[in-house]
């Protein structure tokens, strides 16, 4: 039954709907442009009205206080953080001085403002006490593009705070009523063999394992550019561009599903979903910081704080910042554990590790994960997953604790550990490994795995995180739950999503069976690389 007071705010939308409605008209020429213009988006050809200029001055309230001129303050290059975003608003006017506001505030960190709704748009932000309805009954659509983000207004706000675009799917930025991604599209997604991702929407992006056969080849035509485009895709992800990160992905996909060279301007800008290469790491500013987070324990915030200071250099850093143990670790190796490891040199630390563990036992399994598993010629960190077919996770803790570190520690083959694992029930250890006669660092972890937990843990330690998010999603979207230990039924959610209960387990032992509950065609890890 409907409370008091969900009648007044039932009341309060109505009145501010309709109130809308009304300067709208007021405003155009034809009392129904909205809806003219939402027809012209949906035939693809752009409307006139699309502008990037302050709130009219117009509209500026008429109080005792001083006037505004209404021109915008637009902020420097560098502190655009929605530099190439087009905005539209919901309501989409300047009469209410709080919804000017953040107008104005949108254009002053970089936002395009497009007055018409058409298919230049790329955010729409809703009032808070607006709701998804209401949106789709005012554009008169059905549905909107799967391409656009759709948040509230306290996503922009969030955005300035943070001084970084923070990630639109987060539960408290949903718009009210708004759907969420359907079962079925995420079926599709996890079912698809080698999807192109030139021909899907940016919102299958966010959750699309874009797989192919093999890892990825040194040989290939485009690899060059594609690892350009994959590290201009890492620095976004790394300050929170999701945005940016879908556009270089599908740019990425697009060259892999290619088998000649592309080797001018123009053959790029003639594909799908390829155009200008972003200035982001151009600024000396954006250099620094991409520069800092790649030193080992240092993550955004910390880099950022350091570029505000005046660092401009590592070497600045190993002088005269204070550090922590393991970020002055990561500036005295931080060449060695950037270059990527060929699969020969992964492989021999494995062995080592390997060996050492089956003379202790000989049943102890070590599979090195991440790109190594999926094919991938060279690899990042070398992940080793460890566990044993009949023996407890404090069992195998308690060895890795107790022997397997210490004598690798004493024959210097592990030269750093920076997170230890506790010997009763810790999972992971996070290090440092050298082989014999080199003096090349590497990053080595080490995960735990007890057997009944093995197959799950195969899959998120082998599995892009693409790829894993859209395992995730299709369990949740059908009643269970999938992390590293395990597929589970029955879990119980409170307010928020907040978890009240772990549910009964399915299956985790088996990585395949996994595949199997979820409805999931079998893929070996080579064809689930990105």
């Amino acid at each position: 039954m409907a409370t008091l007071k969900d009648d007044e705010r039932l009341r309060e939308k109505r009145a501010f709907y309709d109130s809308f409605r009304l300067l709208q008209d007021e405003n155009d020429e034809v009392p129904d442009r909205g809806l003219q213009a939402s027809r012209t988006a949906l035939r693809g050809k752009k409307t006139a009205e699309q502008v990037s200029v302050a709130p009219t001055a117009s509209a500026t309230p008429t109080t005792g206080k001083r006037k505004r001129d209404g021109r915008s303050a637009v902020l420097p290059l560098d502190q655009q953080i929605f530099r190439g975003l087009h905005f539209y608003f919901f309501p989409n006017n300047d009469k209410n001085p709080a919804q000017r506001m953040r107008i104005t505030k949108a254009i002053d960190y970089g936002a395009l403002w497009v007055k018409d709704f058409d298919n230049t748009v790329t955010h729409i932000l809703v009032d808070r006490l607006m709701d998804y309805a209401m949106l789709i009954k005012f554009l008169n659509i059905k549905t909107l593009p799967s391409s656009l983000v759709l948040v509230t207004e306290k996503w922009q706000s969030d955005c300035i705070a943070w001084k970084a675009l923070l990630e639109p799917a987060q539960e408290h930025f949903k718009v009210s009523g708004a759907p969420t991604t359907s079962e079925k599209a995420v079926e599709a997604i996890v079912h698809a063999q080698a999807p192109t991702l030139a021909t899907e929407s940016d919102k299958s992006l966010e959750l699309k394992p874009a797989a192919h056969k093999g890892g990825e080849k040194s040989d290939s035509p485009n690899a060059s550019t594609k690892a350009i485009l994959q590290q201009m895709a890492d620095y976004y992800g790394q300050v929170g561009d999701e945005w940016r990160v879908r556009a270089y992905r599908k740019a990425i996909a697009t060259l892999r599903n290619l088998n000649h060279k592309v080797s001018t301007k123009e053959e790029a800008l003639a594909l799908p979903n390829v155009g200008d290469l972003d200035s982001a790491c151009a600024e000396p500013r954006d250099q620094v910081l991409q520069t800092f987070m790649q030193i080992y324990g240092v993550g955004f915030v910390q880099a950022s704080q350091w570029v505000r200071e005046g660092y401009t250099t590592i070497d600045e850093l190993d002088k005269k910042a204070k550090l922590t143990p393991n970020q002055g670790i990561g500036i005295d190796h931080y060449e060695d554990f950037l270059i990527r490891k060929p699969r020969t040199e992964v492989e021999q630390h494995g062995a080592i590790v390997r060996k050492t563990l089956q003379s202790v036992n000989k049943d102890f399994v070590v599979t090195i994960g991440g790109s190594f598993r999926r094919g991938a010629a060279t690899s990042g960190d070398i992940d080793c997953i460890v566990t044993h077919p009949h023996r407890d996770i404090k069992y195998i803790s308690s060895t890795m604790v107790d022997k397997l570190v210490p004598h690798l520690t004493k024959s210097g083959f592990l030269t750093a550990a920076l997170a230890v694992t506790s010997k009763d029930d810790g999972t992971k250890w996070h290090g440092a490994s050298c082989l014999p006669g080199s003096k090349i660092w590497r990053r080595i972890d080490f995960m735990l795995v007890p057997p009944e937990q093995l197959g799950a843990a195969m899959i998120a330690f082998t599995d892009n995180d693409i790829f894993n998010r859209s395992l995730r999603l299709l369990a949740s979207n059908k009643g269970m739950r999938l992390n590293q230990r395990g597929l589970y039924k029955g879990v119980m959610r409170g307010k928020g999503r907040e978890k009240l209960s772990d549910g009964e387990l399915v299956e985790g032992r088996d990585e395949k069976e996994i595949f199997e509950v979820l409805g999931v065609t079998w893929r070996p890890p080579e064809h689930r690389a990105v």
